[in-house]
Formats: structure tokens, sequence, C-alpha cells
């Protein structure tokens, strides 16, 4: 972990220190003569943007392909194609990356550039060591090895070594990996400050896997004057955060608090969130070592709601750059459409022409073609009239999906983050009585929340897709709420909460039990969550002619005006999400009880004020007993 921080760090630091302000890109592409010197445009392009955006550095890799595989130039045709693989390697693509970077080794062998085949060789080393396959990757940096040794390039060697110590260190041969690493030092002799920082780090790491603290901290204390000198921040909160992994292993935790909490400091302005992580993690680590569970849980807690934040980021820029790949196939589509239209038209001038000379003949085969032409855009119209209707559905399909994705990714990952933050620290044994019992009530807690929201989103998300089929009959109404009342009693008596029936045996309602059950339980839920402590929530019934209104009440925190507004809307940002308690929720049981009242022939509606309480209104059908 720590070398690959380390790696882009000093790639960060080495794009932006030395970057020049120069021409726009397209400028530079219309001054390009040759496919290398687009190459190299493209190439230098992908690298900058790569150390934000790893899509991005794609995208260029991609672009620098497409321009050059159809010249003659085979040596900048083999580079090409060994940069795509490696920023598909940077993408996580593994089968694209391998694709590429054994067609690169193909199209140096071909041309003989050696220097070429080194790199695509280290290139497959480090993609096979990624996935875990370290016979392949070793295989694979023999073969650069010896390549690089052939045309004597120190360089290449260099890559190797520095290679072969990142292996050792993944099989955990820490002596093996110190070997290769002091070597590759020697031979780097300080000519590039990226690979002097790049290996400072990696013998610290294989000092502090063999608990010779003392020898790692000197080489992160090197790594970290080098990073002063350099001006780099993102180097300097780098090398702070190894050093407090340090002082873990030394057992000297205030000195390791004080270095993790100021390379948070520093990674938050680069906004190096990947960095903050795992200082965030060490931390939780250390207070856990330090016998402080509390200080532990709150570190724990940062690190997986930070881990959150990526995650969804990443997410956001996986979709952003299948959006941009199919504009792009959109376009080249239409691209090609133009391209046949003009050389359709080019067909029909020669055409025309050849009909002066043969009229007769031609009159009749146009006639034919025309023919052929209607008959085809009749085909054409019914097709495009079934893609619409196709299109229509996928796009509802997307939504629903979108939906799904988004309370999983959210709401979901949030109560199961405090089940495993709870299940971490109850496994200690070192807990109070107290302590113990508070977090076994947060567990259930969180455990309810989680199966409430789970059954609510399975309803829901077959609601959407398939619809659930109705049930309608005589449902007696005081049976289903005292069986309702009596699931919540227990979570009621957590917040001191009095629930009063107000409800004549005699009441029946045309309805679905299944589907009363559902919303009554949901609109308890509601009702409890968002209620004062040592109030009360009323249950009651009205009778309006041939209906039957269902009214709960409760005397909780209350809407506004813009919160009720937005009630029914799935993840809506404006509705409130926390209870008094900070019960967690993510609106969907109401949405899904509006759905499936209205759909069962009633209507719900709501009133609330700010700090007055809330009043929920069920109209169903009245069942008249004779």
């Amino acid at each position: 972990m720590k070398g690959i921080f380390c790696f882009l760090i000093f790639l960060f630091y080495y794009q932006f220190c030395f970057a020049e302000n120069k021409d726009s890109l397209k400028d530079l592409l219309k001054k390009a003569k040759t496919p290398r010197e687009t190459l190299k445009i493209l190439r230098k392009e992908a690298t900058i943007v790569s150390t934000t955006s790893v899509q991005k550095g794609l995208m260029y890799a991609r672009q620098a392909y497409q321009a050059v595989k159809n010249s003659n130039d085979k040596e900048t045709i083999a580079e090409a194609t060994d940069f795509l693989g490696q920023n598909f390697l940077d993408a996580d693509n593994y089968d694209s990356a391998f694709y590429y970077l054994n067609q690169a080794v193909i199209k140096s062998e071909q041309c003989g550039d050696k220097k070429e085949l080194g790199s695509a060789y280290i290139n497959l080393e480090g993609g096979y060591q990624e996935i875990n396959n370290y016979t392949k990757a070793e295989e694979y940096n023999s073969k650069a090895s010896a390549t690089y040794k052939s045309i004597r390039s120190n360089k290449g060697i260099l890559k190797c070594l520095i290679g072969l110590g990142e292996l050792k260190m993944a099989l955990k041969q820490y002596d093996s990996c110190l070997k290769y690493d002091l070597e590759a030092l020697t031979l780097n002799n300080d000519s590039s400050v990226y690979l002097t920082g790049l290996l400072y780090n990696n013998i610290g790491t294989a000092y502090e896997r063999l608990n010779n603290y003392t020898k790692s901290l000197e080489y992160q204390n090197k790594l970290y004057h080098l990073a002063i000198k350099t001006g780099d921040s993102v180097s300097i909160a780098a090398a702070l955060e190894s050093k407090g992994g340090i002082y873990i292993g030394l057992k000297q935790f205030d000195t390791a608090e004080t270095y993790l909490k100021s390379a948070i400091v520093i990674a938050k302005k680069v906004k190096m969130d990947a960095l903050v992580q795992s200082a965030y993690s060490d931390i939780g680590l250390l207070y856990d070592k330090w016998g402080k569970p509390k200080l532990a849980l709150l570190w724990t807690r940062k690190f997986y709601d930070l881990k959150d934040s990526i995650f969804n980021k990443d997410n956001a820029a996986h979709i952003a750059e299948l959006e941009t790949q199919y504009q792009s196939n959109e376009k080249q589509a239409k691209i090609d459409l133009q391209d046949a239209q003009i050389k359709s038209s080019r067909q029909n001038f020669y055409f025309t022409f050849a009909c002066l000379l043969f009229i007769v003949v031609i009159a009749l085969i146009l006639f034919m073609i025309q023919q052929r032409f209607r008959f085809l855009n009749r085909q054409l119209t019914q097709q495009k009239g079934e893609i619409t209707i196709e299109k229509e559905k996928s796009e509802q399909l997307n939504i629903v999906k979108d939906k799904i994705f988004s309370i999983i990714s959210h709401d979901l990952r949030s109560p199961m983050n405090n089940i495993n933050a709870s299940l971490s620290l109850l496994q200690k044994k070192d807990l109070t009585k107290d302590e113990f019992g508070s977090l076994a009530k947060r567990l259930g807690s969180s455990v309810q929340a989680t199966s409430n929201l789970l059954d609510n989103l399975l309803i829901w998300s077959r609601n959407q897709l398939t619809g659930i089929p109705l049930h309608l009959g005589s449902v007696n109404v005081k049976e289903v709420i005292d069986e309702s009342v009596g699931l919540y009693q227990d979570i009621a008596s957590q917040k001191s909460l009095v629930i009063l029936t107000k409800v004549k045996e005699d009441i029946f309602a045309t309805t679905d039990l299944h589907v009363l059950l559902l919303v009554l339980r949901n609109l308890l839920d509601n009702a409890i969550k968002f209620s004062n402590p040592e109030s009360e929530i009323v249950i009651s019934t009205e009778i309006h002619g041939h209906t039957m209104v269902l009214i709960i009440r409760d005397y909780g925190i209350g809407m506004d005006e813009d919160q009720l507004r937005n009630l029914y809307v799935v993840n809506n940002k404006t509705r409130r999400n926390a209870g008094t308690l900070k019960e967690q929720g993510s609106g969907l049981g109401l949405s899904l009880c509006y759905e499936l009242v209205k759909k069962s022939g009633g209507d719900i509606r709501i009133e609330s004020e700010k700090d007055r309480g809330t009043s929920v209104f069920i109209t169903l059908p009245l069942v008249t007993i004779a």
C-alpha cells in the first residue's frame, strides 16, 4: 500500500512541478508532422491527466493508439500499443491490458525494438503482480532484465530491480526485497528524484515489516527530507503517515498520534482522499492498541465513511466515462452515416449520367430501385418504432436500477458499516458491562433498520419492475392494528413512548391484508423514529359514509412545507433522514406506502407542523356489515 502511495505522490510531483505552459492540445496536434510526434503529445497529455483521472488518461491513450495504428512507423505503433495496455492496467481492466501488452510484445519483436520490448515485459510483470500471479510476474521480470541487459540499459535494469523488490514484498520475502531495493538505490545514485523517493519508501516499509523500526524510520526520514527539499506537500503527508505507522509499532502512541494527525491535515489540503483514508485506518488501529476503544470506533467510522465517499466518486467517474464512450460511438455512427450518404450521392450522380445513354433500360432499373427503397423504408420505419419502444422500457428499468443502487450504496451501506464496527468492538475482551450493553443495543437497532430497509427495498423494486398482485378482501382493522402495535412495543419502550389505540372492534375495510400490515409497520416505525421521548402515539379511526379513515398521530419533531412537498420522492435530499435519537432512514418506506395504498383503491394524506408532530390519514373503502 505504501509503495503505491509513494508512486502516485512522486508521479504527481514530477508532472506538475515540471509542466510548462504551452499551446492547447488541439493546436499541438495540428503542428505534429509525424506519427511519433502525435504519440509524444498525446502520451504527455495522458500522463498528466491520469494523476487526477485514470479514465481521462485512458481516453488519451486510446486516441494516441487510433492516431498511429495505421501508419508505417512500426516502432511508434509498438510504443502506442504498450502505452494503451499500461493505461488499461491503471484502470484495472486486466483483460484489455493483457491483450494490448501481448500485442506490444509481438510488434516490438517484429521491428526489433528491444527498448520497447523491455517496457512491455515490465508492464506485463506489473499486471500479473496486481492479480497476484507472482509466478508469471517473475517470469516477465526475468525477460525484461535479459532484454535490458542486452542493450545495456541501466534505466531498464533499475526498473527490473525495483519490480523484483515489489514482487518480494508482495511475497513477504522482506530480506530479498531489501537486497534488490538497496541494489537499485545504488544503481540510481540520486539521478531520479522520483525513483529515489520510491526506493526510500519501499526500503523503509520492508524494514518495518521486519520489525526493524530504527532502520525503517531512517529511510522514512530520508523520504521526508527529500519531500521537504522538493516542496511537495503530497510527499510530505505520505512520509508523515508512514512515520506514524512506525511509531505505532514502537508503541510510542503519543508520537504516532502527532504524525498521523499532521499527515491528515496536509493530505486534506492537497485533496488526497486515499492518503486521508489510510491515515484514518492507522489512527483507528493506534487507538485500538492504545486501549481507547471509543476513539478507535470514532476513527474507524471516519475511515468507512470516507471509503464510501471514494467508492461513490469512483462509480460516478466510471459512469461519466461510459457516457463519454457512448457519445463518441454515437458521433462516429453519425460520421459513418454521412460518409455513406455522400458515397450514395456520388453513385446517383454517375448513375444519372449513364441514364442519358441508356434511358429506356435505366428507367426500368430506377423503377425497380424505387420499389426496393420503399420496401426498405417501411422496414426501417417499423424497426425504428420497435427500437423506440425498447429504448423507453430500457430507460424505465435504468431509472429503477439507479434508485435501487443509490439506496444500496448509501442507505444500506451506512447501517452495515455500523454493524461491522460494532461487531469488531464487541469482540474486544476489555469492554465494560455498560459499554457492552450500549454496543449491543446499537447493533440491534442497526440490524432492525437494515432488515426493514431490505424488506421495503425488495417490495418496492418488485412493484416498480413487475407490479405486486393485490388480493382485496374484508380486513378487520383493529386486529391488524393490534398485531402491528405488538411488533413495535419493545422499540417504543426504548424511548418511553405510549401507543394508544382508539379503534372499535367491528370496523372492516376493503383492502389487501398484507399491504395494510406493511403500511402500518412503516408508519409506526416513522412515528416512533420521529417522536420525542416520553410522548404518545395515538391510533384512531373515523367513519365518513362508505369510507373509513385510519389516523396515526405522533407528537414529535414534525416537518416543514419543503419536506412535505418532497415527501414521496425516493432519496430526495430535502427530506429529513435522522430521528430524534439519530435513527437513519431512506424515505423508501413512506414512498412505498403511498404507492401501495393508491394501488389498493385508498388514499393517504399527511399533515405536519415543525416541532408539533405529524398526522397520517389513510382512507380505505368501508365494508358494511349487515
